[in-house]
């Protein structure tokens, strides 16, 4: 496969983070990953640490968290990882997330931006957000602009969007106006959770994550 510019994709769906990571140290590298207990953000927060990297496990559960910490130590006694409260679904535990990792660290080389949810049985989020828009845009959005100085100050460092094909199935009219878009991408909170809704709410959750990155693209650019 290609990227649109022609060049060859070096790693693609079949790829292991033994094969991605081959041959790279990241001593002295601290990295935060969001959502790390389960799926993607497990295997990451795991290879990266076995790498060598700090790795930092952003969560809204000290157990699951240490649990699994606890097993990636037993396969490495001299990984370094930790954990941070934060729960994604409440913008002020984000806030405080925020601050305790700025208050504990005086580098962060990656951030990466990985929990999500889908098909929620919460219908909205403590802040009175559309679930799936608070936790998978709206929280990553805020923990980003709060940790950017950090991130700044650490260059050359790096923002990791972790996406899907999800984007693809928003439901948005591409003739629509601007301002209709944007009411699409900013959901009311609803009591009608079907199928068809959760994934078209979990589509435009993307679609505003991958928007995010090209506007951060934008901005930080050469910084």
């Amino acid at each position: 496969k290609e990227y649109c510019d022609g060049r060859r994709r070096k790693f693609n769906a079949n790829s292991t983070c033994e094969q991605v990571l081959k041959g790279i140290d990241l001593s002295g590298k601290t990295i935060a990953v969001m959502g790390t207990t389960n799926g993607i953000g497990s295997a990451t927060a795991r290879h990266l640490a076995l790498a060598g990297a700090h790795v930092i496990c952003l969560n809204r559960s000290k157990e699951r968290s240490g649990k699994q910490i606890m097993e990636v130590k037993n396969e490495k006694p001299s990984v370094e990882m930790s954990f941070i409260k934060c729960d994604l679904s409440s913008l002020s535990s984000v806030r405080k997330a925020a601050e305790e990792l700025l208050e504990t660290h005086e580098k962060l080389d990656v951030l990466i931006l990985n929990a999500g949810v889908y098909q929620s049985p919460v219908k909205a989020t403590s802040d009175g957000l559309e679930t799936t828009f608070g936790v998978n845009h709206v929280a990553h959005f805020h923990i980003t602009n709060l940790l950017l100085p950090l991130l700044l100050s650490s260059a050359p460092s790096r923002i990791v969007v972790v996406s899907s094909e999800g984007h693809k199935h928003s439901g948005i009219n591409l003739s629509a106006s601007v301002s209709e878009k944007v009411a699409l991408l900013m959901p009311q909170v609803k009591e009608d959770a079907g199928l068809k809704r959760s994934f078209t709410l979990y589509g435009l959750s993307k679609l505003c994550m991958v928007l995010f990155a090209k506007k951060l693209h934008r901005d930080l650019e050469g910084k």
